[in-house]
């Protein structure tokens, strides 16, 4: 992207190395992502964006660097009302057909409210995580390391998942 926009900046660090920068942006693995508009939305990629999810990635890039995105109208109110942190884990890669959806809405929800993090991650790179959430399709979502579910779902349901997280 930096070889075609000036939009784009790229800051390259070393995981072992810059320690620093691994815990300002709460890094957990690499290959990562950390995309940054004016201010740091809480959005990770683990591993590359590929095939389906690459189009997505570039929306959500463009709702980061507006520092907004478009929600729904019937789901903003409810979307405002999560005060909770909640760290979300997608894990989809670039031949899943359903999860790319919900990559994207995932990616307008965390814009949108700064009580949401969220890491997409690709399980091919990560088998160790793959292993620990017993993972056996995707797309499948953890948060906050106590609730799971396969996550092909409309916006409107994973909104109810996430406010079951809170409750």
């Amino acid at each position: 992207l930096t070889d075609i926009t000036r939009k784009v900046e790229l800051e390259v660090f070393n995981f072992n190395i810059n320690k620093e920068k691994v815990a300002e942006y709460g890094v957990t693995g690499v290959p990562a992502i950390v995309p940054l508009g004016k201010k740091d939305f809480g959005i990770r990629y683990y591993g590359p964006p590929t095939n389906m999810e690459f189009r997505f990635f570039l929306q959500n890039l463009v709702d980061i660097s507006r520092g907004k995105a478009e929600i729904m109208e019937e789901h903003r109110s409810r979307l405002d009302a999560i005060k909770t942190p909640l760290h979300i884990q997608l894990f989809l890669h670039g031949e899943c057909v359903f999860g790319v959806d919900v990559m994207r809405y995932l990616g307008r929800m965390a814009v949108e409210n700064d009580f949401l993090t969220v890491d997409f991650i690709d399980p091919l790179e990560f088998p160790e995580l793959r292993k620990k959430y017993h993972i056996r399709g995707v797309p499948f979502a953890v948060i906050n390391e106590t609730m799971n579910f396969y996550a092909a779902m409309s916006e409107e349901e994973l909104l109810e998942q996430l406010e079951k997280a809170i409750q």
